[in-house]
């Protein structure tokens, strides 16, 4: 997928909860709601920092460093960055250790994990063009079954590129688009009124 694609992706299935239960996102203080915005738009890209030419890889001198010394050292693109244990290796210690963690640290990296996984799920969703359709051995080192994991049917599975892939962009702009439409009236109400946690200063 293309990373707007992903990104979108991602934000997509954050906002549904919020979408189902638009008062939810009162229960959360600003630092958190920064944190986790920070976190799902960083995982959304992460996984693909195996890929020089990927937008992760490029945004900085030492992301696309990082980039090449996975690729030297042997690592491909949708290696281990785009198997499982990968966001499970975040967010269970985050878990285990959530009250040691510093405040908005903890809801960064239990998001993180989160975009890593949609990104994921989003490379499962590709099935056209060479060598790019869903994950091999994705559930390895758990479960290695030497299959490519997929997600939907084929029928419904994109292209990278292609006319799919931009109209399940257009699809998942405009559901965020709703979702930012449903979150901004309580999140301004709850600002106003001084309820429960959420503060801007």
């Amino acid at each position: 997928m293309m990373a707007k694609t992903h990104l979108n992706f991602t934000l997509a299935l954050s906002f549904t909860p919020i979408v189902i239960n638009p008062t939810l996102i009162t229960s959360f203080s600003s630092i958190e709601l920064i944190a986790m915005s920070i976190g799902l738009v960083l995982g959304s890209l992460l996984p693909d920092i195996d890929e020089p030419n990927s937008t992760i890889s490029r945004s900085s001198f030492f992301t696309l460093l990082f980039s090449w010394i996975l690729l030297l050292s042997g690592n491909k693109h949708r290696g281990f960055t785009h198997k499982l244990i990968f966001p499970l290796i975040i967010l269970i210690p985050t878990l285990l250790l959530w009250s040691f963690i510093p405040e908005g640290i903890n809801f960064f990296l239990v998001a993180l994990s989160f975009g890593i996984f949609t990104h994921q799920l989003g490379d499962m969703m590709v099935g056209g063009g060479k060598n790019r359709g869903g994950i091999y051995n994705y559930f390895s080192p758990f479960y290695t079954n030497n299959k490519t994991t997929k997600f939907l049917p084929k029928i419904l599975r994109c292209k990278i590129y292609g006319i799919k892939e931009r109209v399940y962009f257009i699809l998942f702009v405009s559901y965020n688009l709703f979702a930012i439409y449903t979150v901004l009236p309580p999140l301004l109400n709850s600002i106003l009124s001084g309820a429960n946690n959420v503060q801007l200063f």
